[in-house]
């Protein structure tokens, strides 16, 4: 959905670039997307879904574009600006989800190794993000 919004509506990638680095997007592929998008807007190009699939020029790519813009559209602006902000924040708790597991893993790890400096410091991260959640 983030996808759409941002091959449909170019404001919003400048939006979403300074909420949510590229990186935090968890599929490869909508990854390379996002770069593409947010390097066209820096460079001032024209977005246009065409123009993006011919940069990808890989099937699947095209599949997940086609797809994407044969789904049925937001209705206006305020379903717009809602739609954005829901999937950036689903976007960052996934991610923040992501990365308590791995201080979780990286805790038990250390743990069965002894190292306890590294165990308080993996848990203060992992406490930090946590109470983001709150």
């Amino acid at each position: 959905t983030l996808l759409k919004l941002l091959l449909k509506e170019r404001s919003l990638i400048k939006q979403a670039k300074l909420l949510f680095e590229k990186e935090g997007f968890l599929s490869p592929e909508i990854r390379e997307i996002v770069n593409l998008l947010f390097n066209l807007e820096e460079e001032n190009k024209p977005i246009e879904p065409s123009r993006v699939v011919n940069y990808l020029g890989d099937g699947s790519f095209n599949r997940l574009i086609t797809r994407l813009l044969i789904e049925e559209d937001f209705a206006g602006t305020e379903e717009i600006d809602s739609v954005f902000s829901e999937c950036i924040k689903k976007l960052k708790e996934d991610n923040r989800r992501k990365i308590c597991q791995r201080l979780k893993e990286e805790i038990d790890i250390a743990q069965k190794e002894g190292d306890l400096l590294r165990v308080e410091e993996l848990l203060k991260e992992f406490n930090a993000l946590a109470k983001q959640k709150e």
